[in-house]
């Protein structure tokens, strides 16, 4: 006596389920990424713009900035001179070459917390068609 045995499911049916799988798959996949896209935007930081007024030293400049007094040295930061010109890292601004004076000045910055965890603000930006002494 022979008994044959019937198939689990037909060729048809392998097809619907392998489509099934791969649809899955494909879902879960753009969940998965999506998901830690979301999650590492949520760790950057905004980029902040202040017009603030503040201390020209030699080759740093000092101002207050909410309850902190911040600062930065004058050739580590990008800067627009007064006519729209933009100049990299290196040279001191044209704005800020009045040593000894007060200026009132526009910086950008990004707040920073380093891998040991220090918290601290990272001037980039000086636009100097902001920028004006003030006082004598």
């Amino acid at each position: 006596m022979s008994v044959e045995a019937e198939p689990l499911a037909s060729s048809a049916d392998g097809r619907l389920f392998s489509r099934w799988v791969l649809w899955g798959s494909i879902a879960l996949a753009l969940f998965v990424t999506a998901g830690l896209g979301y999650s590492a935007g949520q760790h950057q930081s905004a980029v902040h713009t202040a017009t603030v007024t503040g201390y020209v030293g030699d080759d740093e400049t000092s101002f207050q900035l909410g309850s902190t007094v911040q600062g930065f040295v004058l050739s580590s930061v990008r800067w627009t001179d007064a006519s729209g010109g933009t100049h990299e890292p290196g040279d001191i601004p044209d704005c800020l070459s009045q040593s000894g004076k007060n200026a009132t000045m526009q910086v950008s910055w990004v707040p920073v917390v380093s891998p040991d965890g220090e918290a601290f603000d990272q001037f980039f930006w000086l636009d100097c068609r902001a920028t004006h002494y003030v006082g004598g």
